[in-house]
């Protein structure tokens, strides 16, 4: 991994490449991620994990149907850092966002003869 992790962050969430590397901020009210003009979607599914290397440990992102390598870092406390962030983005998952650009936890449910379903 040629990326290095400086620092990870709480409140707000960030994964911080160092100057010229960018950073990964999870927006703390809709839990999307933003990496320079990109935006990642919480309620698409997001989720860290760390992969053990032969010195440090690979962070990674599942987005959807993809995975991103952030960068390796040696943090001590990157599990806890993980498991806080992937705590965190679970609550955001639901909330799509509707046609008038709310976001609504109930966007996934649809109604036939006043009975609710999952879609």
């Amino acid at each position: 991994m040629d990326r290095r992790i400086v620092k990870l962050m709480r409140d707000p969430f960030i994964a911080d490449l160092g100057k010229g590397g960018g950073w990964w901020f999870i927006e703390p009210t809709t839990g999307d991620i933003l990496f320079g003009s990109a935006v990642l979607h919480a309620w698409r599914g997001l989720a860290f994990s760390l992969v053990p290397g032969s010195v440090s440990c690979g962070l990674w992102l599942q987005y959807s149907d993809s995975k991103f390598e952030i960068g390796s870092t040696d943090d001590p406390d990157a599990d806890s850092w993980v498991e806080a962030v992937n705590a965190f983005l679970t609550t955001k998952r639901c909330a799509e966002p509707t046609r008038n650009g709310f976001h609504d936890a109930d966007a996934n449910l649809m109604t036939t003869n006043g009975v609710e379903h999952s879609r």
